[in-house]
């Protein structure tokens, strides 16, 4: 693993962890919940990168190592300017050859990833725990939008999240076969949902983006 920074449209250093590979042209980027960081992905950028793909995990503005000021963040442009930071870290994965870009996002990092998917359409996104609006993000006209590959995911518990999902997997434009919804009982919210009492939730992910070419 190797850390690296990418400079935003507004100057601030973007922090992430790189995972790199030879084996493959697929790459992985990780987007984590709100108030976490990219450490959250730790294990399972591991797993994703022994399977092969090369995998960015990056700590959202404001988070973790990058720069920003949280509470300046999120207001009525923040879907615009996290929009763009992710596209930073697509084109990084580009730039190391990776031909095929996944997105999987967490919460806040979920509803990023949509965002940016309905405009730029990457090989497919996997949303752990989405949120109709999270501090701003708000994914209601973009889930109409996204057409590829989503993998949906989301705990009956987390009462908001399960609405989000169930509604995604209905609106998206998306053919049937390209969508997959995942809700589990009692599994909590966004990557809590990779604890030890649902194991197979990596191994899963992984079968997803190996079953697409």
């Amino acid at each position: 693993m190797e850390k690296i920074k990418l400079l935003s449209e507004d100057n601030l250093n973007l922090v992430g962890n790189y995972y790199p590979s030879e084996s493959d042209t697929k790459g992985v980027l990780l987007l984590h919940i709100y108030r976490r960081s990219k450490e959250d992905w730790k294990d399972f950028a591991e797993l994703l990168n022994r399977a092969g793909y090369k995998v960015l995990a990056m700590d959202l503005r404001g988070h973790g190592e990058s720069e920003g000021d949280i509470q300046k963040i999120f207001s009525q442009d923040s879907s615009l300017i996290i929009s763009k930071d992710v596209g930073l870290a697509v084109d990084f994965l580009k730039k190391d050859g990776a031909k095929n870009i996944f997105i999987i996002g967490a919460s806040i990092g979920a509803n990023a990833a949509l965002i940016y998917g309905a405009k730029y359409g990457p090989a497919g996104i996997a949303l752990l725990s989405p949120g109709f609006d999270y501090h701003g993000i708000n994914i209601e006209v973009s889930m109409k939008n996204y057409s590829s590959p989503i993998f949906l995911v989301a705990s009956e518990d987390d009462s908001y999240s399960a609405q989000t999902v169930k509604k995604i997997y209905d609106v998206s434009p998306a053919l049937k076969n390209d969508k997959a919804l995942i809700l589990y009982k009692k599994a909590g919210h966004g990557t809590n949902m990779f604890g030890q009492e649902f194991p197979d939730l990596s191994e899963r992910l992984v079968e997803w983006l190996n079953s697409i070419n």
